[in-house]
């Protein structure tokens, strides 16, 4: 995995939308900021013919074991991350999936043959205002 040159980024506080990615130093194009393995990965849909997800699919009992593989450290860093859908019909691991995710898509044709879901320790860090978007107030939903 390649690593940046030097600390291009901190995890900091924002005042109003829990912790964010700020550069560090000026960043030019075609510098690279971050590079990290991301601590779950999903497919999009709980099968290949179901588009959109499936509201009762039970998608928390089929992250746990993703979950529990990871460290403790990473299990942490995962719960650490928000979760702006504590009243949805989700769980709190498909609640910060939701909230964090990043779409990784595998193949060729429209759509994509594999359609993947990510979430990162920092990446997931990056321009996430979904405090002010589901007005849900910062103090409850981040760490």
């Amino acid at each position: 995995m390649p690593t940046p040159d030097e600390n291009t980024y901190q995890i900091l506080p924002t005042p109003n939308a829990g912790l964010g990615m700020f550069a560090s130093r000026d960043i030019k194009m075609g510098d690279l900021i971050v590079a990290e393995r991301p601590l779950i990965v999903i497919p999009m849909s709980p099968h290949p013919t179901i588009r959109g997800g499936n509201r009762d699919f039970d998608w928390d009992k089929f992250i746990q074991p993703c979950f529990e593989r990871l460290s403790t450290e990473n299990q942490e860093a995962y719960r650490a991350l928000a979760n702006a859908h504590p009243k949805d019909r989700t769980g709190h691991l498909h609640g910060v999936v939701l909230t964090n995710n990043f779409s990784l898509e595998v193949g060729e044709g429209e759509p994509p043959i594999n359609s993947y879901i990510a979430v990162f320790k920092e990446i997931s860090r990056v321009n996430h205002r979904y405090g002010d978007v589901f007005g849900i107030p910062p103090t409850t939903t981040h760490h």
